[in-house]
């Protein structure tokens, strides 16, 4: 994957489809470790994706490594089901929000649904 990443230096959105888990896990395990891969990024997206708590850490490390350059961030579920992010993680991630990251945790069904505003659940949503 790191091979993959150094040539692709210049892109700045970056979505993982439906990424099996030890995939998504290393996708953000080489790009915490490696700021110099993909140094334009700005913009991730996991789609139809279902995240553990575990996973939130490492999304979580992440973006602290990336802080400065990272502005939006969505990750897609396909159902609600069991996904929610532990509350440990909800609170670092709403301070993302606040310091002006753009966080978007939904699922499938939310992107069918009015503009783009009404569908992004922000992360202060996610107490309900």
């Amino acid at each position: 994957m790191e091979e993959v990443l150094s040539f692709l230096p210049t892109l700045t959105d970056f979505e993982l489809f439906n990424p099996r888990k030890n995939t998504a896990d290393h996708f953000l395990t080489v790009l915490t470790s490696s700021p110099h891969l993909l140094p334009n990024l700005t913009t991730i997206t996991f789609q139809y994706f279902v995240p553990s708590g575990v996973w939130y850490q490492q999304l979580l490390h992440f973006l602290h490594s990336r802080r400065e350059q990272i502005t939006t961030v969505r990750v897609i579920w396909r159902d609600y089901g069991t996904v929610r992010p532990p509350e440990d993680a909800l609170g670092q991630l709403r301070q993302f929000v606040d310091d002006g990251m753009n966080i978007h945790i939904r699922t499938e069904d939310d992107t069918d649904k009015g503009s783009e505003e009404e569908r992004d659940s922000q992360v202060d949503s996610q107490e309900s």
